[in-house]
Parts: C-alpha cells; sequence; structure tokens
C-alpha cells in the first residue's frame, strides 16, 4: 500500500465511515470498505482493515453515531482515523456486543402474540428483562440499595414492599394465582397483567406508538423500570434490546435497525 493506498482511497474510506451515520447507507459503507480491504495487503491503520470492516458492519447496522458530529470531521487520513477512531472506542466501550436467551426468547414471543408489539418494541421489554437478571440468572437483586426493600425480584427486579408497590403487587398477584415468585414464568405473567390489566398501561400504549427500537427502550426504561440514573448503563440495555429484534426479525430474513 503505496503511501497508505493513495489520497483517493482514504478519502472514500473516510467518505464512507461517514455515510455508516445513516442507516439506508449502511450496504454502501461495507461494500466501500470492503473495496479498500482487496486492493490493499496491510490495513491503513491500527486496529487493521479486517477490524475496520467487522466494526463498520455492526455501526451500519445498528446506527450508534451521531450523525453531525460525524459532518464536522475532516477527510484524507487524518479525517478518516478521527473518524473511526471515534466509532471504534464507541463500540468497544458503549455497545457491547450481546447473546439472547431462550428464555428472553420466550418472553419476546408473548409480548408479539399477547400484547399486539411489534417485535421492536417487545424486544425493550425482553431485553431490558435480560438486562435486569444479568441473563435470567439472578432472581434477586445484588446489593439492594433501598434501605428496607428487600431488594428487586424476578424478571423486572420488582421492588417496594408496601401495598401499591410493584414488589407487593407482584408478589400479591403470584399468591392469588398460586404461582411461584421465584419462577421468571411467574414474573412475565405478571408484566402481561400489570401492562394490560394494572397500573402500567400507560407504559404499554406508550410503547406502542414508538416508531424505532431506541425510543421504545427508552419508554421501558424511563415510564416503565425507572433504574437508579446511575445505574441505568443505557448502551448495554439498547444493545440488548437491537439484539433481541434483530434476532426475532431474522427468521424473516429482516434486520432491525436503531433508527428504523
Amino acid at each position: 500500500m503505496s503511501s497508505f493506498i493513495n489520497r483517493a482511497r482514504s478519502e472514500t474510506f473516510a467518505d464512507s465511515i461517514k455515510a455508516s451515520v445513516t442507516p439506508e447507507k449502511g450496504d454502501e459503507i461495507v461494500e466501500e470498505v470492503r473495496e479498500v480491504t482487496s486492493t490493499s495487503s496491510k490495513g491503513l491503520m491500527s486496529p487493521n482493515i479486517e477490524d475496520m470492516t467487522r466494526d463498520s458492519e455492526l455501526i451500519a447496522a445498528q446506527g450508534n453515531i451521531d450523525s453531525e458530529q460525524a459532518k464536522g470531521e475532516t477527510t484524507g487520513y487524518t479525517g478518516t482515523l478521527s473518524i473511526y477512531n471515534n466509532l471504534y472506542k464507541k463500540e468497544k466501550t458503549k455497545a457491547p456486543r450481546v447473546g439472547t436467551s431462550d428464555f428472553g426468547e420466550k418472553m419476546m414471543t408473548r409480548y408479539v402474540d399477547e400484547l399486539g408489539l411489534e417485535p421492536f418494541q417487545a424486544a425493550a421489554l425482553a431485553g431490558n428483562a435480560d438486562y435486569e437478571t444479568g441473563g435470567f440468572k439472578f432472581m434477586d437483586e445484588i446489593n439492594p440499595t433501598v434501605k428496607g426493600s428487600k431488594g428487586g425480584v424476578n424478571v423486572f427486579q420488582y421492588t417496594g414492599l408496601k401495598p401499591g408497590l410493584r414488589r407487593y403487587n407482584f408478589e400479591k398477584f403470584a399468591q392469588e394465582k398460586d404461582l411461584n415468585p421465584k419462577d421468571y414464568n411467574s414474573g412475565l405473567a405478571f408484566s402481561i397483567f400489570e401492562l394490560t390489566e394494572g397500573d402500567q398501561k400507560s407504559v404499554l400504549r406508550k410503547l406502542r406508538q414508538s416508531k424505532t427500537a431506541e425510543e421504545a427502550n427508552n419508554i421501558v426504561v424511563n415510564s416503565y423500570l425507572k433504574p437508579d440514573k446511575k445505574k441505568t448503563n443505557m448502551p448495554s440495555r439498547k444493545a440488548l434490546t437491537l439484539k433481541y429484534a434483530n434476532n426475532y426479525k431474522n427468521k424473516n430474513k429482516e434486520l432491525v435497525q436503531d433508527g428504523l
């Protein structure tokens, strides 16, 4: 690669990176990055070009970069490096690769079938339940922060022992329905109840009106769960929402993008 391929190619790469900020341009960025890869023996910068291709595909799929921020970057080698480093850092620190669980997939199916939600809307619920329980590994909240609350429990870490609060309502529901409160299926059943017949019906209305996976995720976090803002970790919740949505949609060969 003479002089890092040449200026023309490096500027093409910079332009293609900028294009990734628009989801509909996703295919273009992947093809252009691959074109650079096929004509060079080594990467243009560190990390290597193969990593760039992989990362740009992820970025194109999720639309995780602010277009206005990218517009301010320069072109050429310096601009390319600046833009790519920003994207690479963002993916590594704020959009972790995540997997889904069988129970999370079950939640997706029930929310779509019983609540009439779009897959990306149901994914916001399933993804956040996955996050709240550490991949459905922890039934009870670890190190509860609310004094005297016994912490959160089950799929959405229902909290609060006083009448009218979430944990109280959940345990009352489980008792009346003869359900095991330490079974995730009980938490799922309660979530459907409170969204359709309980005091969370307004959340379901908002969720049904959401237009994107990110918007649905924000509604679940801010209107339904309302976690401590210092521990929200929105990027991980958003990544899980997208993962569940894409897994569900991939059955029909469709890909849910962040800006859908």
